[in-house]
């Protein structure tokens, strides 16, 4: 009798002991960890699964596939599940489930952030996922709905991979390597997305018959790239001082001699390199101001700049081309002479405790004191105009998107007359 009595104990505490947490609403489930999350989803009482508290620095997968994941809303109400940033491990896990909506969940340092295999006919909203090796990850899987979530300082900011038929409208991907990256995937429709300040902003490999309308894409590297890809429809996009865009056919003389014009002739184009028309030239702005003179045909726009003055200067144009795609780029021009390899090296040396005067000095002039564009040799005068007229002060407000491979040296002089000095080759 007494071993009947301790093996009920013990069966009950083993019983007691693999029970779960998450708490019975009357019409949904709560939940505050990972493992009552998956067990309330699991549960097949009710369809709406409510987290309540964030999770932080969780090893491992979180949310790992549940069975009965089908048909249900996961609610994360604002709340972050956090990893540990290490490991290939998941924030969200789906393989072959359907009809589900995840929604109003932080999702960061997974190694996948959200990530859907073989899944179906879901809906993402108002997610961030942000800090992960990939962002939202969609393989083999079709026709679900991304709407308004975040995916930010990834790597791949949002990822489809051979996932076709889904729709994705008014998400974010910024400062990630890739913003969206679409690989073997067909027949998805991106709409008013943004994605800025990406290696990429929008990268179709191996990908066509996609519709990309009203996205906003500003200072990438690239705003979008194609690679073995076709029938891809672009419309109305925005594509704001990308460091390259592929809308344009960029012929400029990026250098040349002061007082010497410098030409350019840009033709509009599409990803895949299909010449458009241009339907509008908006505007055309100079920085700083130079003689600057264009005209431009339903194809082209063409013309030359004419510098007065050693340095930097930028164009900003604004067109739009026959598919109602708006795209504003800064092209850049080397003002230098023979004896200046200006457009190779600059070089800036700096003294310090002394501060400049701006504006170009005729004679002894204050700038030459604290800036220099070439070293200083034996006692210094400071008598420095000609390097001055190559500094900093001629230099564009735009963006300088077509300067490349910039590296600086320092180093300081300590004995005779001290200064120190900032090499950019």
């Amino acid at each position: 009798m007494k071993k009947l009595v301790l093996f009920t104990f013990l069966f009950i505490f083993v019983l007691i002991s693999q029970s779960y947490a998450y708490t019975d609403k009357g019409t949904y489930y709560e939940c505050n960890s990972c493992d009552d999350c998956e067990a309330a989803i699991a549960d097949n009482t009710y369809d709406l699964i409510k987290l309540t508290a964030d999770i932080s620095d969780y090893a491992g997968t979180c949310i790992n596939n549940p069975a009965n994941f089908n048909n249900k809303i996961f609610d994360c109400q604002g709340h972050t599940i956090d990893g540990d940033d290490s490991g290939v491990d998941y924030g969200i896990y789906l393989f072959g489930k359907t009809n589900n909506t995840i929604g109003n969940c932080t999702i960061t340092d997974f190694y996948r952030g959200i990530y859907l295999v073989s899944s179906s006919n879901n809906n993402l909203t108002n997610n961030t996922a942000n800090s992960n090796d990939f962002g939202i990850y969609l393989r083999e899987s079709s026709s679900n709905i991304l709407t308004n979530n975040t995916a930010n300082s990834n790597y791949y900011g949002i990822h489809l991979y051979t996932s076709s038929n889904n729709n994705l409208t008014n998400n974010t991907a910024n400062s990630n390597t890739y913003g969206i990256y679409l690989v073997s995937s067909s027949n998805n429709n991106l709409t008013n997305n943004t994605a800025n300040s990406n290696d990429f902003g929008i990268y179709l490999y191996s990908s066509s018959n996609n519709t990309l309308t009203n996205n906003t894409l500003k200072w990438n590297a690239d705003d979008i790239r194609e690679t073995g890809s076709g029938g891809n429809k672009y419309e109305n996009n925005t594509l704001y001082l990308n460091k390259n865009t592929v809308f344009l056919n960029l012929l400029t003389a990026e250098a040349g001699n002061i007082s010497e014009k410098m030409f350019f002739n840009i033709s509009a184009k599409l990803p895949n390199g299909t010449a458009q028309n241009l339907s509008a030239v908006n505007s055309v702005q100079a920085s700083p101001s130079f003689t600057l003179a264009y005209n431009n045909t339903t194809t082209n726009i063409f013309g030359n700049i004419t510098p007065a003055k050693l340095g930097i200067y930028s164009i900003k144009l604004n067109l739009t081309d026959s598919n109602n795609n708006e795209i504003y780029h800064a092209l850049n021009f080397y003002a230098t002479n023979s004896s200046r390899n200006f457009p190779a090296r600059v070089k800036y040396y700096l003294r310090p405790g002394i501060g400049p005067v701006h504006g170009q000095p005729t004679g002894n002039g204050h700038d030459s004191k604290s800036l220099l564009l070439s070293k200083p040799i034996g006692t210094e005068t400071f008598f420095c105009t000609s390097w001055v007229q190559a500094s900093p002060d001629i230099s564009p407000f735009f963006t300088n998107g077509t300067i490349k491979n910039i590296s600086i040296n320092h180093w300081y002089k300590a004995s005779g007359s001290p200064y120190i000095g900032l090499q950019r080759k």
